[in-house]
């Protein structure tokens, strides 16, 4: 999967939650974090929109497509 370069700023408070939750565990740093949440907010509207079973589909004809080459 190719990738790009996101540059985000967070608050303090923001960021000192995001340092707690790597400290316990729960992340290894704050891009899986913002990965994660960037993940579950983009499932969220896509759901609210109607467009979850149309993304499926999609993600599945890719993957069917990529098995063929």
């Amino acid at each position: 999967m190719e990738s790009e370069l996101l540059h985000i700023r967070v608050g303090k408070e923001l960021k000192e939650q995001m340092r707690k939750l790597i400290e316990i565990g729960m992340f290894s740093t704050d891009a899986e974090i913002a990965r994660e949440g960037i993940r579950h907010l983009l499932i969220r509207y896509l759901k609210d929109a109607g467009l979850e079973e149309a993304v499926a589909r999609k993600r599945e004809y890719l993957k069917h497509e990529q098995q063929k080459k």
